[in-house]
């Protein structure tokens, strides 16, 4: 399986495309099959299918009687879509989820594991300031004990 790391801009055109930067582009295999949707912050997600086959079967095996689970069921699920890559090395990321994130031209890419999270620069540069200013009280399950 695929795992992405590091972070790099990245310039959307008038059309919607942005270059996948090579980086990430050398993880994939050949010929790779893409699945772009919503994140869950104002982010896309794009994800190589098989990881995205394996996220999607954990994230339908919660409850649909929960409405969070029905809303993240929801959001990450009902808005992927598949997608390519173009002679170019081009994604098209359709209207529907430019729109969901305000995309601007300029895009911040992070790799974060099985997925690389495509932000609105000026969106991530908001986001990281409010995070360094209020960072989150609580500590993810399984991390009481975990050091860098």
């Amino acid at each position: 399986m695929v795992f992405f790391k590091g972070a790099t801009s990245a310039s959307l055109d008038e059309k919607g495309r942005f270059a996948l930067p090579k980086r990430y582009r050398d993880r994939l295999p050949a010929e790779p099959a893409l699945t772009l949707t919503a994140g869950f912050e104002p982010c896309l997600l794009l994800y190589e299918t098989s990881a995205w086959e394996e996220a999607t079967a954990r994230l339908m095996q919660m409850p649909s009687i929960s409405e969070g689970a029905r809303h993240w069921q929801r959001m990450v699920v009902g808005h992927a879509e598949d997608v390519t890559l173009d002679k170019s090395d081009r994604v098209q990321i359709p209207s529907s989820l430019r729109d969901i994130c305000a995309l601007t031209k300029s895009l911040w890419l992070i790799g974060y594991g099985h997925y690389i999270e495509i932000w609105d620069l000026a969106e991530y540069q908001k986001h990281v300031a409010t995070q360094r200013a209020n960072p989150p009280k609580d500590v993810p399950v399984g991390a009481e004990t975990f050091r860098l």
